[in-house]
């Protein structure tokens, strides 16, 4: 399906768009936070796949380069907007089943703290975190190698720490 969208079957792209949509709007909504905001974007993504799927090179899965574009264009968004996340993470984050009501605001000041993380150190957090990659999926988001999103993870939960004044909390491990 992958290959007739790159050779410009528009129906096998259809069917990827609707195969992947779901998936697109839920990694915006999670990193805007704004359902109304998430469908725009979730949209620009669609749109931006359409205009990129032939210069697609198999090189990579599939998943991975639709993540990639996803991320660049929430990233894109949020310099536009000057967005600032302000949403209550606890409900999209953590199974409602394991959430105490007790640890909600704990859960949101710390996903407001990975809000102001730089880029990198965000999107490792959140790709490894929120969406439930492992490092070597993440790497293959952004481009870059398994160790360097380990690191990441690393700056990122000590300048967490900095931030929030846990040893740990929910990036434990």
């Amino acid at each position: 399906m992958i290959a007739k969208a790159i050779h410009g079957d528009r129906d096998a792209f259809a069917l990827l768009l609707q195969e992947h949509y779901m998936t697109i709007y839920k990694i915006v909504y999670k990193w805007c936070g704004n359902k109304d905001n998430a469908e725009d974007i979730a949209q620009e993504v669609c749109i931006k796949l359409g205009r990129a799927i032939k210069g697609f090179k198999m090189q990579s899965a599939f998943t991975s380069w639709v993540y990639s574009i996803t991320l660049n264009t929430v990233r894109d968004f949020a310099r536009k907007q000057k967005h600032h996340v302000d949403i209550n993470m606890a409900e999209h984050v953590v199974d409602d089943t394991n959430i105490k009501p007790e640890d909600i605001d704990e859960i949101n000041h710390l996903w407001q703290a990975v809000q102001q993380l730089p880029d990198n150190q965000r999107d490792a957090v959140m790709l490894v975190y929120s969406q439930e990659l492992n490092h070597k999926q993440a790497a293959d988001i952004m481009n870059c190698a398994e160790g360097t999103v380990s690191s990441y993870i690393h700056k990122a939960k000590k300048r967490l720490q900095k931030m929030v004044g846990e040893q740990g909390g929910y990036f434990a491990g």
